[in-house]
């Protein structure tokens, strides 16, 4: 095996790992809607970038940055989803918002789809509705 393609790919990997680490950091600080988007892209980082390690001891500055970069865009957006989730629970306010735009979107094709209402739900789940 030629050695020079060996650390050719080693480095392209590296590249991969540092571009889906930032891939991650700016979809949790952007889109923290997509969770598992974030997640995928910070894992992949990570793997990729302990891969690129090969026989060497410790990671290069770059892959040290991606992984770095993927575990930062893990703790912001499940920050930001945990944040959310408390909200719900805790804001009598935000959840009568929250639970009258779904209904306004999907409550029909819902209540049509699964026999309950989404105002049900929710007040099942998160201790009250709309009729609090």
């Amino acid at each position: 095996m030629d050695p020079y393609m060996y650390e050719e790919s080693r480095q392209r990997m590296i590249r991969l790992a540092r571009n889906f680490g930032f891939a991650a950091l700016i979809f949790s600080f952007l889109f923290a809607s997509f969770f598992p988007v974030i997640i995928g892209f910070a894992c992949l980082s990570m793997v990729v970038a302990y891969l690129s390690k090969g026989n060497r001891p410790v990671l290069d500055k770059q892959a040290k940055a991606g992984v770095i970069a993927g575990i930062v865009a893990i703790v912001v957006s499940v920050s930001i989803f945990a944040s959310g989730i408390i909200k719900l629970y805790n804001d009598a306010e935000y959840r009568e918002q929250f639970i009258s735009i779904s209904e306004a979107l999907y409550g029909d094709a819902y209540k049509e789809l699964y026999g309950i209402d989404l105002d049900e739900l929710f007040g099942s789940v998160f201790g009250g509705g709309t009729n609090e």
